[in-house]
């Protein structure tokens, strides 16, 4: 892999990502939540925090 044929791969990651945080503000905006998650997935460590604490103190310490 040449160097820029690894930048062109980081950027293009990170414009990626980019979208998918402007696609889950739109869609926040348009559906009127107070709250939205980019990723999708981080969405269940922030619910289990807010259910089962003890639990998620627990995977935190455990996993970082």
């Amino acid at each position: 892999m040449t160097v820029s044929s690894w930048i062109r791969t980081i950027v293009e990651r990170e414009l990626e990502h980019r979208l998918q945080v402007a696609r889950a503000v739109l869609r926040a905006v348009r559906r009127d939540k107070a709250e939205v998650f980019a990723p999708r997935w981080m969405a269940l460590p922030a619910w289990l925090r807010g259910s089962w604490p003890s639990l998620y103190r627990t995977m935190a310490r455990r996993f970082g």
